[in-house]
Parts: C-alpha cells; sequence; structure tokens
C-alpha cells in the first residue's frame, strides 16, 4: 500500500477558498456598514449643531425688545444652512397654556373659569434634514422659550363708566397693563375693590381679575336688590417681579 503524498486535495482546495472568500465578504459589508453609520454619525453631529444655532438665534430674537411679541418672521421659516448648503432648517412655535399655580388646583373649574397663562412661554420646535431626506436624516430640537422680564409701569380700565350710572344698569369691564415704553403686558392677574362714599354698588369679578362687571345695585336683606345712590371708588391692582401698581376711578351711581 502507498504512502499517501504531503499535501491537500482539490476538494480541500476548493472548501479553504471558500471559507476564506466568505470571511473577506462578510469583512468588507462589516467595513461597509461601519463607514456608513460613521457618515450617518457626522450628519448626525452637524445636523444638531445646525439646530442649536439656530435655536439660540431664536431665543436672543425673542429677548430682544417687542421680540417675543412677533413671531411671524420666525414661525414656520424653512432655510438652507449658510455654512452647511447640505443641510435644510425649518422652525415652528405655538403658545403652551400653563395653569396658575397650577393645574391641578385650576382644572377643577370649568373652562373660562380657570386662571391661565396662555402668551408667557411658547414651544419653539427646529427640524433640520439633510440628503437624501429619509425618515432617519433628521434631528428635531424642541425648547421651551419664556417671555423676557418686563416692569410695570401702568394699570387700569379700558371701558369709560357712564356717569352717573343708571339704576339697576351695569357695564362690563376690562383690564390692561403697560411697560413703561407703552407695549402691553399679558397674562397678569388682578385684584378689585368698591369701596362706598356715599353710594355703593355690586362688582361681580373674575377669577383672574381680568373682567369684571359693575351694576348699580345692592342686596337689602329685606327688600331684595335696591339702589344706593351716591359716589364710590372703584380700585384696580396687580403686580409683577415685585412691583405693584394701582388704578382709581370714582363711580357716580344715579337713583
Amino acid at each position: 500500500m502507498k504512502a499517501r503524498r504531503g499535501g491537500l486535495t482539490l476538494i480541500e482546495c476548493l472548501v479553504a477558498i471558500f471559507i476564506i472568500t466568505f470571511a473577506i465578504l462578510i469583512m468588507a459589508a462589516l467595513f461597509r456598514s461601519a463607514l456608513e453609520g460613521a457618515r450617518r454619525a457626522n450628519k448626525i453631529a452637524v445636523g444638531t449643531t445646525v439646530a442649536s444655532k439656530v435655536m439660540a438665534e431664536v431665543i436672543y430674537r425673542a429677548q430682544e425688545p417687542g421680540g417675543f411679541a412677533s413671531w411671524t418672521a420666525v414661525d414656520g421659516l424653512q432655510r438652507q444652512d449658510t455654512q452647511f448648503p447640505d443641510f435644510v432648517y425649518r422652525i415652528d412655535s405655538e403658545f403652551q397654556t400653563q395653569y396658575s399655580p397650577c393645574s391641578q388646583s385650576e382644572l377643577r373649574y370649568p373652562v373660562g373659569q380657570q386662571r391661565l397663562l396662555s402668551k408667557s412661554l411658547r414651544e419653539v420646535r427646529v427640524r433640520v434634514s439633510w440628503s437624501p431626506y429619509g425618515a432617519r436624516d433628521v434631528v428635531n430640537l424642541v425648547s421651551l422659550v419664556g417671555a423676557p422680564p418686563v416692569v410695570l409701569q401702568k394699570v387700569g380700565i379700558n371701558e369709560s363708566i357712564p356717569s352717573p350710572m343708571a339704576g339697576s344698569g351695569s357695564t362690563s369691564l376690562t383690564v390692561y397693563a403697560k411697560d413703561p415704553i407703552g407695549t402691553v403686558i399679558p397674562d397678569l392677574f388682578y385684584d378689585w375693590s368698591l369701596s362706598p362714599e356715599t353710594g355703593n354698588g355690586e362688582l361681580v369679578i373674575a377669577r383672574d381679575g381680568r373682567s369684571a362687571t359693575l351694576t348699580n345695585r345692592i342686596y337689602d336683606q329685606d327688600l331684595g336688590y335696591i339702589t344706593a345712590p351716591g359716589t364710590a371708588q372703584l380700585q384696580l391692582r396687580s403686580s409683577l417681579a415685585g412691583v405693584q401698581q394701582s388704578d382709581n376711578t370714582g363711580v357716580d351711581f344715579g337713583p
């Protein structure tokens, strides 16, 4: 019986070539996947940088005088980034309603009686996308932007009170607050009081104090509703950041 010569048979060579080829193909696929992952990670990093830069610009603009009051210039804006032309950003924003002092206490009341802050906080969304604009080729950045601090300079009543007020007549009153340059300050709460002098009336105040109804009548336990002709002082008060302002209006109740 002849001894076998050293070396590999043809079948063994083919199997070895197949294994080596398969390993090379796997390594090539893994390398391509790693390369694509690195490219996407770089795109995400650039997209995040663009989104952060745009968000910072929006916040800075909102803190400028009059910037928070007007969002038409940025809301819905879509533009190509100047530094990274392959990236396109879009800005969207909307007011966020807050409850005072908190939602748990205010949601017990029906709509229209809740104490709300509806114009002091805005949710800003910056969306950055890049080619090929797939579902994974996008970065979203969301932030809450609050109104800048202002100084309360003046409060007052928008409507004129008839003088004298007719018997059993009523008038609806709303209020305003302004800063030193005359810009209206929203979302404040107000306190009212009616101090009798020679006359008196009925004052019904909304929970947030932003409106009230003044009626030329008082309630008597024996006679029911009657008029009390004469004068009284109507006072309106509000405060912001430790600064309180008030407004006094004389009221003349007719017979």
